[in-house]
């Protein structure tokens, strides 16, 4: 399939404080008739990239995650506006996605982790959001524990550190208890990796 050409015909900063939102106007083929233009407006979120991860007991067969208050989950006036999430943070310039997430991870959960392996970049929400999403799998064990971790109350963080086993977790996910992607994403690439058979989340329903 040959793709049409596109091109940006113009751009309108709404927004640039802690992310930068602008409207753009996009000039492009058409799949069915590349010959034929036409203009389509969208908005477009840029805050950066990011990365995360799911660090692995193998001794113990555990996790460590955060659970933290999103606001957005406020916005939508939950019940439970705290949600269960990998550690992750922004990518800073001049950092690669691992020095990111190394930093993080000691920032978050208070350890430092180690033989980090890379997972595939992925966009968090690519109809309006520029976001990559570096996800990565790493080991620990509790000799790595380095401070009590929590985030840094300079930015305003409140997190709570989580220690939980593998067979709870994703039980968690099967009953629908984990939302956040990241952590699904990594989850399930953990119970791929691991060797053994290992239930999977949802697989006998397919």
């Amino acid at each position: 399939m040959t793709k049409p050409k596109h091109r940006i015909v113009s751009r309108n900063l709404i927004c640039d404080n802690w992310i930068r939102l602008e409207e753009l106007t996009i000039e492009s083929g058409r799949l069915n008739d590349p010959g034929k233009l036409h203009s389509v407006n969208r908005f477009v979120h840029h805050h950066g990239s990011g990365a995360c991860v799911l660090p692995y007991d193998a001794g113990r067969d555990c996790v460590l995650l955060v659970r933290q208050l999103r606001a957005p989950l406020v916005w939508l006036n939950l019940d439970d506006c705290w949600l269960i999430e990998a550690a992750a943070g922004l990518v800073d310039d001049g950092e690669t996605p691992k020095e990111a997430i190394q930093r993080e991870v000691v920032e978050e959960l208070g350890y430092r982790c180690h033989s980090f392996v890379p997972l595939p970049m992925y966009y968090s929400s690519p109809g309006s959001v520029t976001e990559q999403v570096f996800p990565f799998l790493a080991r620990y064990s509790q000799t790595d524990k380095h401070n009590d971790g929590g985030g840094l109350a300079s930015e305003g963080e409140d997190i709570e550190v989580l220690e939980m086993s593998l067979v709870e977790l994703s039980r968690l996910f099967r009953d629908g208890k984990i939302q956040d992607s990241k952590l699904q994403l990594c989850l399930l690439a953990l119970l791929a990796m691991l060797p053994g058979k290992r239930e999977v989340p949802f697989a006998s329903m397919f």
